[in-house]
């Protein structure tokens, strides 16, 4: 084989790739037209012609000639019914792409155990990157109607001639949906039906408690999961047994995945095919999305269940907030779901809805116990609460992550109807550093993710890994020292001795496949963002001081898009992540060529921290940036003496002589994050922040304040089925049109569902230019004429506009959408093999060779006239 391939190369003059992959080709019994495809039909007649040229082995049991050992060739999966190999599709251009059936494994996946090239197909693509996705991971079993499909033949089951029902009209439905989203109590809803003069009919529904009713119990099959009140027993938590009325509202975790998996408004936007992605000569590894991170594919590869089963990698995200502004002291911890699968610009949009609420954990004072239980002193009264709060938490989670606890494979339908195996792990949890010692059961002088404590957080050398496994030995020898039937008090003085925190159940124990060290995320938000507002900005205001930090800020250039600050910025008691991002903007440009003392050396510190507070911030990394995030963190390290230096680390009094802040500390471990589960942008708790106002924040005013709960729930279920009724409607009607005007099936599967999510029901209906709703036609307007088929004078034909300089590129647009039409032709999902294509499904070619030679159009218009096609 080797003087093959030097007799290929030296005579012929073309890459020897090609020559060691022909008898590769050959044995995976490729077709003719495949291998011209590929090799160009010059090198096929070149390499026919060689000496050492290889032919078709005459049987499947034949052995091809000893390869190059960096080539290896992937087998087809037992189940597979068929072996027809997976081309190179792009999508910028799916006609350019290489087969590559033997294909070199980098150095980078070579070294990992769980990477087995017989699982997975090389896609190398237009633009040069190249995808290894999972061969049979998501595999489509069948096809089966989706969620809205079944919705509507119900719906016309039970009620053939209310389109829109629970509504008499679209006009009614419309009037519904505005009150029922307004905002407004029951009371002003009322007085608003009760006017006189303002409706033209009065709606059947009459008053606003008939609406909230209506769309509770007749909308059966919309929203969500329903909802258990789950009271904590004292038999099931002892610690809670003199507070008698401790209820958790949740509902099955499981269910609200499989409704997130199948929703069809999120259709294009859900993976089930994990990849692995490399840029450049193959080499440099590309991290972006959640499944391309390698603890998806480790997950996938040490499950061992069905090799069709897709990994649903959940996400869990919580936090506590307030509830009342000025008065009264409400708060709620909530917790939200989604899932990894799903494009995580899709989780960053609100919304979207890509997020679900899946429980309210209970928030307790603690008050009977405080009474009854018998208190040894005051640092015993003041931390009992804690104590019992932060078990209570990990009881309840366990009592949520019951269906998480056995690897489950089961049937979900996605968005486009098809029917895939699937099972659900944990991968990702999202909270701020403060809830996250609690949920890892340590004290706050640990670091989450490495065996650091307080006196190691401003070293930036690396130290080991903490995993949970190191958690559950230290809790397992407190238990062991301990005195039998010991109270949460005496527990946590010993567990304080191994810098843990009170809890002696951690509720992801036993949870398959997590490591809760791993899944705890390097938050953004705090990590980064509230991190430089909080200290690094804070220290520079001090060196350079406040009158002349805000007199930089007012001397800022404003521009198109930039946040202004024209009154300065340290008078501002509170800001948000807007402003602190704004002001990472323009930090370095303030902070130069200041008079302060030591400007030089603060200048240089400034910029390391800002280059990887930036670095850290890319929606996309490869190995080049993320070496380039730990070089510029390496180098503030170097640097970061200045401020003590200059005396600007301080307290609230004296300076600081140490750098012992964890959320510096955390930067350490965002690139090891970045490797496993992808962009730092896939796990930020601002989109948390957001879904406290879009649900709860907005549900608490509705209510009358007494019970809460219950009515925040009754509200958010109302909410959730109303906006999907809205889209169901939505994509219905868009559907009937399209069918009237006699667009094809396919077409109609790519119809955008979440159009005028935004707008609600009246983003289908055409604005006058001077505002308000254009007269809709009615069926009593007379028909339109009969179009003439006569041809159109090319002077009146409107010419296409030229494309101006400072037009933006829709290149990657175009692109996009013909690489759509492809796969739609094909019936394929984007990262789906040929060979998994339904046997059911026909392809453009069989089309044309079932198409007639003739097609009939009669009765055009209403003339009645008729045009024949040939």
């Amino acid at each position: 084989m080797t003087c093959y391939r030097r007799h290929c190369s030296s005579k012929h003059g073309f890459n020897l790739d090609y020559a060691s992959a022909l008898p590769h080709v050959y044995d995976n019994r490729t077709s003719h037209h495949d291998i011209v495809a590929v090799l160009g039909k010059e090198r096929l007649n070149t390499l026919k012609e060689l000496p050492f040229a290889c032919s078709p082995p005459k049987s499947p049991e034949a052995t091809p000639p000893a390869a190059n050992p960096h080539l290896i060739t992937p087998q087809p999966p037992e189940h597979s019914e068929t072996d027809t190999p997976v081309f190179a599709s792009s999508c910028n251009d799916p006609t350019s792409g290489r087969l590559d059936s033997a294909f070199h494994i980098p150095s980078s996946l070579a070294d990992l155990p769980w990477f087995d090239p017989s699982k997975y197909n090389k896609i190398v693509d237009a633009d040069g990157l190249t995808r290894y996705v999972h061969k049979t991971a998501g595999r489509v079993l069948r096809k089966d109607k989706t969620r809205w499909e079944k919705l509507a033949e119900q719906r016309t089951k039970s009620h053939p001639n209310s389109p829109w029902y629970p509504f008499a009209s679209e006009a009614e439905w419309k009037l519904g949906y505005w009150l029922a989203t307004c905002k407004s109590s029951q009371s002003k809803i009322d007085e608003f039906l009760e006017m006189d003069g303002i409706l033209a009919e009065q709606p059947k529904f009459g008053r606003a408690y008939n609406l909230f009713h209506s769309l509770e119990t007749d909308l059966e099959g919309f929203g969500g999961p329903d909802w258990v009140c789950q009271p904590i027993l004292p038999e099931d938590f002892p610690d809670a047994k003199h507070e008698p009325d401790i209820v958790m509202y949740h509902r099955d975790v499981e269910e609200c995945l499989d409704l997130l998996a199948g929703r069809p408004d999120l259709d294009g936007e859900i993976w089930f095919h994990p990849e692995i992605r490399f840029a450049g000569d193959d080499e440099i590894e590309v991290f972006d999305q959640m499944p391309t991170g390698h603890l998806w594919h480790k997950i996938l590869h040490e499950a061992g269940q069905d090799p069709n089963a897709a990994l649903g990698g959940a996400i869990f995200g919580s936090d506590r907030t307030h509830l009342t502004h000025y008065a009264g002291d409400v708060k709620v911890h909530a917790l939200y779901v989604s899932l990894g699968n799903i494009l995580k610009e899709t989780r960053a949009q609100t919304s979207k809805r890509a997020w679900m609420l899946v429980a309210y954990i209970p928030i307790c004072k603690w008050e009977n116990t405080l009474e009854k239980v018998e208190l040894r002193n005051k640092t015993h009264k003041s931390a009992l609460p804690g104590i019992l709060s932060r078990r209570l938490f990990h009881f309840c989670m366990e009592i949520i992550c019951e269906p998480l606890r056995e690897i489950n494979v089961h049937e979900i339908t996605d968005p486009q109807g098809n029917v895939r195996l699937i099972f659900y792990v944990l991968i990702a949890y999202l909270a701020d550093l403060e809830e996250q010692y609690v949920i890892a059961a340590l004290d706050k002088s640990n670091c989450i993710h490495c065996v650091a404590t307080t006196n190691d957080f401003g070293s930036p050398e690396p130290l080991s890994v903490r995993t949970s496994q190191s958690i559950l030995d230290a809790i397992s020898r407190v238990q062991d020292e301990r005195h039998p039937n010991a109270d949460p008090y005496h527990f946590s003085l010993g567990a304080g001795k191994e810098r843990l925190c009170d809890v002696e159940y951690p509720f992801w124990a036993g949870l398959p496949f997590v490591d809760i060290c791993q899944v705890l995320s390097v938050d953004l938000l705090h990590s980064f963002y509230k991190y430089f507002f909080d200290h690094p900005f804070q220290w520079n205001v001090y060196s350079l001081g406040e009158a002349e930090i805000d007199a930089r800020m007012k001397a800022q250039i404003s521009y198109s898009g930039a946040r202004s600050f024209p009154q300065g910025v340290t008078h501002i008691s509170q800001m948000s992540c807007k402003e602190h991002r704004a002001l990472m903007k323009v930090h370095l440009s303030i902070i130069a060529n200041s008079t302060a003392k030591y400007s030089r050396e603060l200048t240089l510190a400034t910029r390391a921290l800002l280059d990887y507070l930036y670095y850290a911030q890319l929606p996309s990394h490869t190995e080049h940036t993320l070496r380039a995030y730990v070089a510029a963190y390496e180098e503030f390290h170097r640097l970061k003496n200045i401020w003590i230096k200059n005396e600007s680390r301080r307290g609230e009094k004296v300076p600081i002589g140490h750098f012992n802040i964890p959320k510096m500390h955390a930067g350490r471990h965002l690139a090891e994050q970045i490797r496993a589960k992808g962009a730092a942008d896939n796990f930020s708790t601002e989109t948390i922040e957001h879904l406290h106002i879009d649900t709860i924040k907005e549900a608490y005013p509705a209510t009358n304040k007494k019970e809460w709960e219950k009515q925040t729930l009754r509200w958010l279920v109302r909410s959730e089925k109303v906006l999907e009724l809205r889209l169901f409607l939505t994509w219905k009607k868009k559907l009937n049109t399209e069918l009237n005007m006699g667009t094809p099936n396919n077409a109609i599967s790519n119809f955008p569902v979440n159009a005028g999510l935004q707008a609600g029901p009246e983003a289908v209906t055409q604005r006058s230019r001077r505002g308000g709703f254009a007269p809709e036609t009615t069926e009593t307007s007379p028909p339109p004429a009969t179009p003439t088929l006569t041809p159109t004078s090319t002077a009146s034909t409107t010419k296409k506009r030229k494309r101006q300089i400072d037009d933006p590129d829709d290149k990657e647009e175009r692109t996009a959408k013909k690489a759509a039409r492809i796969q739609q032709a094909y019936a394929l999902s984007p990262h789906q093999d040929v060979a998994l294509r339904p046997s059911n499904v026909m392809t453009i070619g069989e089309a044309q060779q079932n198409k007639q030679p003739t097609a009939n159009i009669s009765k055009l218009g209403h003339g009645g006239g008729s045009l024949d096609v040939a």
